[in-house]
């Protein structure tokens, strides 16, 4: 007998009165019989969840003067539900929502007389709500073996087929061996869905589609239940193949009285989890809804049933008939849909059942309040990334602004702007729930809500919930658990970003720039930045960010020149515009008039990671401020092109490759669980695996390696990695380099020069410093290193043009650790040399040599001789700056003492810092092979940065006879005076490349020495197959 014929044949009776061993049972009106005394109203309870869901159980107490205690974790500390309750308890790591023992202890000594567990967590967990009746302590839920049977997806399918509620077919057998189940899988034929018995959430299951994916989908299954549940049994079930996912919401109480308000359609899911659902069910026949609402009662009838309770049906689309699924014996995230369309709280619904009150409605007064009351929808707000498969996506949410709530639009979330979302818990940021009269007019009205909806931080899912809400087939209602995949091409087309948004985002940067300088740095003009007082253009590398992983799409340059405080003439590729623009720093909102079209655009600027979240016209568009490679490279930064990152803080479970495998295109690599959410990493090419960087048990961050192939022809891809203590990460520094540098943007070097620091002492006072010796002027405190002859040799080169600046220097011997003194620090708070002090500019400290000349020529070098004003000369001359500072710099310094320094000589970092620095030598070598300077054909600071470290190549190991260009470039700049005089700054010089080529031929011990360690560096280069090759 089908479901409708069933339905008819109940039709006899006005209400069905159903028994339940020798208790009667009312499905249809309130009880009038003897039943359970209602206990003492509640007073307080404790809520033993987080997020939204405690926020939304809290409310409710509160406005019936419950008090509440709130629980929360060592991440959650700062969270919106811990922040929400005088009474709050932490109960330590991130796994004690689950510790049922303590919570209940926690409730008894803050004298809460019951426990609402929220959803998820223990909220079905029958031997946690036993625990609590036990104690003494209600919960708010129902009783322990109405969980217990409903809990059990096996046995619970025996108890509904033993009431008539239809059942889907499948093996709920005992039997857990993998080639029974695999038999039973044949028996009913594929597809066949594979589900923990335990499961809920979408949580250990998998669909099978044929024979051979069948036990590797076993393995996954069973892992993910095993650890979200610690039971890893499964059932084996026919799986419909246009399934819609419709559920009842069921209530009864302690006298008798069993109600379903209304059924909801959740079948618009990914990865098995809801993302939207809806009251009524569209396109569901009256009769059909009628017999759904009456075998959700008997199913909640049939095993004793109070409170809250969710039945789960498949409903079948090409035969109209439906199954029953689970019962969720808890209060379901979508309850807030039910809602608007009873005007009820279910909430309290959950206290005055707990405090052995009656049902609030009769069942025909529930279907009287859903006919008039017309249409929910819910729409859940997730950090996640709908472009790879909807992994969690985690980090501060840097900008919230949600649609003004009303009657008719309700928000219910857990997080306001600053929180963190963490890897920790759930990624759901919020639900937005709307209701109008009818389907049509919510629908417009959940578009306008998605619309003024903007979030930027962890990536959500807005736009793609934008994207459904908008299909046709959804708009009609014709909706199955397939429906994102059925849509794919639909739901993830990618619309491009226009000329006139790029525009936007580059005049956005450049307003937000100038509004934090003139905030924080007044000192330093915008105006007066690059060398003159005229506007200078400022250039920004945007790049469009694409749903598709694997396409890297080329970036954008945007042009901007600022002609009057509101005008702007923007460049995108070769089309030029003349707009008038508005920035509102404080809602970081940029208005402006195109020639042909208004724009108005709030942008979000990621400092972490450069990500720029633009929010126009109902639409969030994501561009990322693109990094220069070579500034990648100077800084360290790894070069990731032949690795397999990790999408999101996780933690690695099984690696299913080895090292020296060849592997294809998707297939898999690693499995990760974030979220308690297990996720297959699977090659994006066909290659051959040269590292597994993580093994099973590791915890890796964000964008991390898991694994790493192998490079052209069958090399593996060189890591350039610099000492971490050497530098700050690129992105970081990147913050303040708009108080320096406005014509370039994307380019750190400033925010790299001030990322060290230096000191100071006397030209005649050679005693051991210990502070200041001007008050006027400059000082400059330093030391016989190359970053001391940086600042020694631009201000002897000043000197020799111009005739000043004058200047003192104090001798810093860092043998001694003065850097380290706190009168150094003041100036130099890194403690490392050198430091100038410009008294005449508020005892202004700068540190770093590097950053000292770029203060010297903005200051003291009004003709530009040791500078440049206009590109392309002046980005190129800040890029070998910063060049020498993050990559020369570091690596020669590091060679320098594996090599020459070291008390034991260790082969590795011998050869890797040593081979390293020859490397860069013959950058610098391929660079002067047809230049005589580095940069514009004159000699700058470009040249002097780079000098001083080449003047010293003796100490890492290098022979300037390797590389003929440079050494005929070192010998014409260490001829000039200011250069000589620059080195003898704060004494004569030491050992330099040409006086060394004599002592070889004078001195045999130095001799000797030299060719044992050049010995040593061979044997390690040998050892570990180096092979230089110059560019």
């Amino acid at each position: 007998m089908s479901s409708v014929a069933r339905v008819r044949a109940l039709r006899g009776s006005k209400a069905s009165v159903l028994r339940q061993r020798s208790r009667r049972w009312n499905s249809t009106t309130s009880a009038t019989s003897a039943g359970p005394e209602p206990i003492e109203p509640l007073k307080s309870i404790l809520i033993a969840n987080r997020g939204e869901i405690a926020l939304r159980v809290g409310k409710t107490a509160s406005q019936y003067g419950i008090r509440t205690t709130t629980l929360y974790t060592d991440p959650d500390r700062n969270s919106q539900h811990a922040l929400s309750s005088p009474f709050a308890v932490n109960l330590g790591s991130t796994d004690q929502y689950l510790n049922g023992e303590r919570i209940i202890q926690v409730a008894r000594e803050n004298g809460c007389q019951a426990i609402h567990p929220g959803y998820g967590f223990l909220s079905e967990n029958a031997a946690f709500a036993k625990a609590c009746t036990d104690a003494g302590v209600k919960f708010i839920g129902p009783p322990w073996k109405a969980i217990d049977a409903m809990g059990d997806k096996s046995r619970s399918k025996e108890i509904m087929i033993d009431a008539g509620v239809p059942c889907i077919p499948g093996y709920h057998g005992k039997n857990q061996d993998p080639k029974h189940l695999e038999s039973e899988a044949e028996k009913m034929g594929y597809p066949v869905l594979l589900k923990a018995v335990k499961g809920g959430g979408g949580k250990g299951m998998r669909i099978v589609m044929k024979p051979e994916e069948f036990h590797q989908q076993l393995d996954n299954a069973k892992s993910e239940a095993r650890s979200s549940f610690g039971d890893d049994v499964m059932l084996v079930e026919k799986y419909i193949t246009t399934p819609r996912h419709i559920e009842v919401q069921v209530f009864a109480d302690q006298h008798g009285n069993c109600v379903a308000l209304g059924e909801r359609d959740c079948s618009v899911q990914r990865r098995h989890q809801k993302i939207l659902e809806e009251s009524p069910a569209p396109n569901l026949a009256e009769d059909v809804r009628q017999d759904l609402w009456e075998k959700a009662r008997q199913a909640a009838l049939a095993v004793g049933y109070e409170g809250a309770g969710t039945v789960e049906f498949i409903f079948d689309n090409d035969s109209d008939e439906f199954f029953f699924m689970e019962m969720n014996t808890r209060l379901q995230v979508e309850h807030p849909a039910t809602e608007m369309v009873t005007g009820e709280d279910l909430v309290r619904w959950q206290i005055i059942v707990a405090e052995g009150g009656k049902l609030p409605l009769t069942q025909e007064e529930v279907h009287e309040r859903i006919k008039s009351r017309g249409h929910a929808i819910e729409a859940r707000i997730y950090a996640e990334d709908p472009s790879m498969n909807f992994i969690p996506s985690t980090g501060k949410l840097l900008h919230l602004k949600t649609p003004t709530p009303t009657e008719t639009v309700r928000i219910d979330a857990g997080f306001v702007e600053g929180d963190e979302v963490s890897s920790h818990y759930d990624p759901m940021i919020a639900k937005l729930i709307v209701h109008a009269h009818d389907r049509k007019a919510a629908l417009q009205k959940l578009n306008a809500a998605l619309e003024q909806y903007e979030i930027a931080g962890p990536l959500t899912n807005i736009d793609f919930l934008k994207r459904v809400c908008t299909s046709q087939d959804f708009i009609n209602g014709d909706v199955e658990t397939g429906y994102i995949p059925k849509h794919h091409d639909e739901l993830f087309k990618q619309v491009p970003v226009t000329p006139e948004t790029f525009a936007q985002a580059a005049v956005g940067l450049y307003e937000a720039e100038l509004a934090s300088t003139q905030a924080t740095a007044p000192s330093v003009p915008l105006q007066t930045i690059g060398f003159t007082k005229s506007p200078q253009p400022r250039e920004f590398p945007i790049v469009e960010t694409s749903s598709d992983p694997q396409v890297k799409n080329a970036p954008t340059l945007v042009r901007v020149l600022k002609t009057t405080p509101t005008t702007f003439d923007v460049t995108v590729q070769d089309q030029t515009y003349t707009i008038t623009s508005h920035y509102d720093p404080k809602t970081h909102t940029l208005q402006s008039f195109f020639p042909h079209t208004r724009l108005e655009t709030t942008l979000i600027k990621d400092p972490e990671t450069n990500y720029l979240s633009l929010f126009q016209q109902g639409r969030q568009i994501r561009l990322h401020l693109q990094t220069p490679k070579w500034a990648e490279k100077a800084l360290g930064m790894k070069d990731l092109t032949h690795s397999v990152l990790a999408p999101m803080p996780c933690k690695v479970l099984r690696v299913e490759v080895e090292e020296g495998q060849e592997v294809k295109k998707n297939q898999a690599l690693v499995v990760i669980e974030s979220m308690k959410m297990e996720t297959v990493i699977r090659s994006p090419q066909d290659g051959k695996i040269s590292r597994v960087v993580h093994k099973a048990g590791d915890l890796c961050k964000s964008g991390v390696a898991l694994v790493e192939f192998e490079g052209e022809e069958g090399k593996l891809v060189f890591v350039l990695i610099l000492a971490s203590f050497m530098y700050r990460p690129l992105l970081r520094l990147q913050q303040t380099t708009r108080h320096f540098l406005p014509s370039t943007p994307s380019f750190p070097l400033n925010s790299i020069l001030n990322s060290v620091s230096g000191a100071r002492r006397s030209q005649s006072d050679m005693s051991r410093p210990n502070g200041t010796i001007a008050t006027s002027g400059l000082e400059l405190l330093t030391f016989g290193t190359p970053n001391g002859h940086k600042a020694s040799i631009i201000l002897e080169e000043l000197k020799e043009a111009y005739g000043k600046p004058d200047y003192v220097f104090q001798s810093i011997n860092i043998g001694e650790n003065i850097q380290k003194e706190p009168w150094f620090t003041k100036y130099g708070p890194n403690g490392r040399i050198p430091v100038l002090i410009d008294h005449d500019r508020g005892d202004l400290g700068i540190m770093e040599g590097s950053a000292i000349m770029s203060y010297l020529t903005r200051h003291f070098d009004p003709e530009h001789k040791l500078s440049f004003t206009k590109d392309p000369e002046l980005s190129l001359c800040e890029q070998w700056v910063a060049w020498q500072h993050g990559g020369l710099g570091p690596m020669q310094g590091q060679a320098n003492h594996f090599y020459r320094l070291a008390k034991e000589r260790i082969p590795y970092p011998t050869q890797r810092y040593v081979g390293e620095t020859e490397r860069l030598y013959g950058i610098l070598d391929a660079r002067l092979k047809d230049n005589e300077y580095l940069v514009g054909g004159k000699y700058s600071i470009a040249d002097i940065a780079s000098f001083s470290w080449v003047n010293v190549a003796y100490f890492a190991g290098v022979d300037l006879d390797s590389f003929p260009h440079l050494h005929k470039w070192w010998k014409k700049i260490a001829a000039r005076p200011a250069v000589k005089k620059g080195l003898a700054v704060p004494s004569e010089p030491g050992i330099t490349n040409e006086p060394f080529q004599e002592k070889l031929k004078s001195d045999q011990e130095f001799k000797e020495k030299h060719e044992h360690l050049q010995g040593l560096m061979h044997k390690a280069k040998e050892q570990y197959e180096y092979k230089y090759s110059s560019p």
